[in-house]
Order: C-alpha cells, then sequence, then structure tokens
C-alpha cells in the first residue's frame, strides 16, 4: 500500500486531479472502497465466501458491524451516492452540494482533521491562494475531503492487518 495519511497514494492524488469529475468520483470511490475490501479480509476469516455478494451499502454495514466506529458510516454511504449519480448519468457534474453534505456528514473530530490538515498544507506554501476550505472550489473541497476518509480506512486497515502504512 503506498501513501499515508498525510500523504496519499499517487494514484489516488493522480485520480482526484483528474480534469473530469466522473473520473475523480468513480475512481476516488474505488480506492475507499478498496480500503473497505481490505478492512473486511482482514476481520473476516472467511471474506470470499460473503464478499461477491455485497454492494456498497452492505460492505458499509458490514465494516461497521466488525468494528469501524459508527461515525464513518455516514460519510462512506454519502459517497457511495455521490458515486452512484454519476454512475448512472453522464451529464453529471461535481456539484457545491454534493461536497457541503459529505462535509456535513463527518462527524467533528473528523471535520477537524480535515481542517486542520488544510491549514497544515497551507503554512508549506510560500503564497497560498485560499485560506478557508470552504472558499476553495467544488473539485478541491472534494478532493481532501476523499484524500481524509481514504486516510481514516488506511489506518483502520492497518490495525487489523498490522501491516505499516507505507510512506
Amino acid at each position: 500500500m503506498n501513501g499515508s495519511p498525510t500523504n496519499p497514494s499517487p494514484a489516488l492524488s493522480d485520480t482526484l486531479r483528474h480534469d473530469d469529475d466522473l473520473v475523480a468520483v468513480v475512481r476516488g470511490h474505488l480506492h475507499v472502497e478498496m480500503q473497505v475490501n481490505r478492512l473486511i479480509e482482514g476481520l473476516l476469516p472467511y471474506p470470499e465466501e460473503i464478499e461477491s455478494r455485497l454492494g456498497w451499502p452492505q460492505r458499509v454495514e458490514l465494516s461497521l458491524a466488525l468494528g469501524l466506529r459508527a461515525q464513518y458510516g455516514p460519510p462512506l454511504k454519502k459517497l457511495g451516492s455521490i458515486r452512484n449519480r454519476f454512475a448512472h448519468r453522464p451529464d453529471v457534474t461535481l456539484e457545491d452540494k454534493d461536497v457541503r453534505e459529505l462535509y456535513q456528514c463527518l462527524h467533528k473530530e473528523d471535520k477537524d482533521i480535515v481542517l486542520e490538515s488544510y491549514k497544515r498544507t497551507q503554512n508549506k506554501v510560500k503564497d497560498p491562494l485560499e485560506f478557508e476550505f470552504k472558499k476553495l472550489d467544488v473539485k478541491d473541497q472534494f478532493t481532501l475531503l476523499v484524500v481524509a476518509i481514504h486516510a481514516i480506512l488506511q489506518v483502520a486497515v492497518s490495525k487489523v492487518t498490522g501491516e505499516p502504512i507505507a510512506t
């Protein structure tokens, strides 16, 4: 696994920087889904007996039942609903409403982590263009939120599997 909570994998970063919202949303979700799958695989003795029959909502529910903190259920489900809109309609674009609702699904401590990560990133830039998360464009907000959700899952997977988070 490449990346860490403070340094996302190159594949995830490239995906989220893609100009096409469809690619960024669907592939961003895919990266998150891969972490959910790894979590399930690490917690079930025979995950192959059930995983192929589970849709995204069922995978999220199973992850929660297996010990993923309940606060992660709402943002994972919301990310899935955003992804579904993109997967089933060719003319969809990422909207402010999508990002606002995804952000609102986050638990307060996770919102604080997202905002603190953004502030730390801005402090490393000599001439930051934006000082407030909410002033970022929709795509940049979405990118930051997906990276945070992915990082949370990486930590959970690392705890379950004992594998370190590669940097």
